[in-house]
């Protein structure tokens, strides 16, 4: 289910939305969104543009309309006097930001004014937007704008300590924290040979589904160790997350389990990063408590 875009019930929201949008992807604020008449300003934004030899700034008056509740796409009727406004405003180039589509006459009216006044032009449909919301993992924007979206479809990182701990495929590198990254497992690899006690873990490994899992199965089948795997999504559930580590303190209680010292070291290292998928925001003051266990288990 994608967004829904009617979350945001007024212009001036829609306008609000526009700023903290921009603001999370790197521009600077030069004019809020103001009540009233805005002589066909509603937002004013800069970014910084830095090359090789010098830098500069570029300056963008950003058109916000919400006409979601009509469907009704964006005209040339609706967006008028773009050269007039970008000139008043000192503004070097136009961004549309809609909840609905641009018009055909809209998109034709904006290219002559790029090929006839050099004017640059970006448009932010409703799925453009979508898309850059969840790519860029925005989270606190879906939170407090589309709370509906935010509780029915995303569980947030929860930071445990300064920054995200990172748990990523050990055969390609992908992020398996990623909110629509339900498709990846985590596989043990036993030593049978161990007459310690009935299961030993080698090693412990996070791996993509397919080629991924293929590959890893491939290496560890020739040093002679057996596999067995858990889907990575189990984890992400706060009452199985709970239940496997239960599982493994009784196995370890009754003396059926051990972990080599490097299987147990990725053990707790995968727990802790799968927690802020499951654990609430922690204050300053418990995540240096956290801190404190990172560094004690050195991982």
């Amino acid at each position: 289910m994608g967004i829904d875009f009617n979350e945001i019930k007024s212009s001036d929201d829609w306008e609000l939305f526009a700023r903290e949008f921009f603001k999370s992807k790197g521009f600077n604020i030069i004019y809020d969104p103001a009540r009233g008449a805005d002589e066909g300003s509603d937002l004013i934004i800069e970014e910084h543009l830095q090359g090789l030899l010098s830098n500069n700034n570029k300056r963008w008056l950003v058109s916000c309309k919400h006409y979601i509740t009509t469907n009704r796409s964006i005209s040339c009727k609706i967006e008028n006097n773009i050269v007039d406004r970008i000139n008043r405003h000192n503004c070097n180039g136009f961004i549309g930001f809609y909840s609905t589509l641009a018009s055909s006459d809209l998109q034709k009216c904006l290219n002559e004014l790029k090929s006839n006044n050099s004017i640059e032009y970006c448009l932010y449909d409703n799925r453009k937007i979508e898309h850059e919301i969840i790519d860029s993992n925005m989270e606190k924007l879906l939170l407090r704008f589309f709370p509906n979206y935010y509780s029915e479809q995303i569980k947030p990182i929860s930071k445990l300590s300064d920054s995200i701990i990172c748990l990523e495929c050990d055969y390609c590198g992908k992020n398996l924290l990623d909110i629509n990254n339900n498709d990846s497992l985590i596989l043990y690899y036993k030593d049978l040979s161990n007459s310690e006690v009935l299961t030993y873990i080698e090693d412990i490994r996070c791996v993509c589904k397919g080629r991924c899992d293929a590959e890893t199965h491939k290496k560890y089948i020739r040093e002679n160790l057996i596999d067995s795997c858990d889907e990575l999504a189990d984890y992400k559930n706060p009452y199985l997350f709970l239940d496997k580590q239960i599982e493994v303190i009784k196995q370890l209680n009754r003396g059926e389990l051990k972990f080599s010292s490097k299987a147990f070291k990725k053990y707790c290292y995968i727990n802790f990063a799968l927690a802020q998928t499951i654990f609430r925001q922690l204050t300053n003051e418990e995540k240096e408590k956290v801190n404190y266990l990172i560094n004690y288990y050195n991982l």
